[in-house]
Formats: C-alpha cells, structure tokens, sequence
C-alpha cells in the first residue's frame, strides 16, 4: 500500500504540455532556526506558483475550448454524412455518442483532464502555501 506523502514528492510538473522543475517538498519546507529566511523565501516561491496556477488555468481552459471546437466539428461531419447516407436520420442521442466515442474527441478529451489535473495539483499546492504563511 502506498502512502499519501508520496504524492508530495513531485519533482516535476507539466503545465501546457512543458514539464518544469519542482521541489514540493522544499516548497513546504519551513526551516524554524531562520524565519527570516524564510519570510524572504516564502514571498518568492508564492509567486511563482501563482503564475503556474494561472498558467495552468490558461491552458485549461484553452483545452475546454478546443473540446468544444472538436465537438463541433465531429457532430457536423457526423450529421453531413448522415444526410449523404440518405438512410434513417440519426437522434440527437446518436449523433451525441457518436461524436463522444470519436477517436479525435477522446483525443482532446483527455488533453482536457490533464490540464485540469495540473490546475487541480498547482491549486492544492498554493492552498499549502498560503496556509504556511500562517
């Protein structure tokens, strides 16, 4: 069985596709023989992610947008080839499926659930941060 700490370890994380550099561990880190230091440090490293929170988020919803684009474009295609068939005219519901078990829908997708995951893991650790000001 693991163990939750471990999740802490992250030593990298990928925000819009690019993996940066982290040490989550020293972030929340507070060295109690110098608060000096560490009030200087703290000021810094809630900074920086606070950027990649919002860089994160950017990306996030750039993603739901392509989502919803790709959706767009596989639903017309589906219906124009529905007309062309000249067959039964598919339901709503059917044209939904469709599209949601495309290959390119699933796609763009799963790009869309790991920039949440980014935005989700940034955002917890930014919440630890503010409450290690505290």
């Amino acid at each position: 069985m693991k163990n939750l700490e471990e999740l802490l370890e992250i030593t990298s994380i990928k925000i819009g596709g690019e993996d940066y550099e982290i040490d989550t561990a020293d972030y929340l880190n507070v060295d109690s023989t110098n608060l000096r230091a560490e009030f200087e440090r703290h000021v810094k490293m809630v900074a920086i992610i606070g950027f990649a929170y919002e860089r994160a988020l950017m990306h996030s919803q750039r993603a739901d947008v392509s989502l919803d684009k790709i959706y767009a474009l596989v639903d017309a295609r589906t219906r124009n080839e529905a007309m062309d068939g000249g067959g039964k005219k598919p339901t709503e519901t059917m044209i939904d499926n469709i599209v949601k078990t495309s290959t390119e829908y699933q796609e763009y997708q799963q790009k869309a659930l790991e920039a949440k995951a980014e935005v989700g893991m940034l955002k917890a650790l930014r919440d630890a941060m503010n409450h290690r000001k505290d």
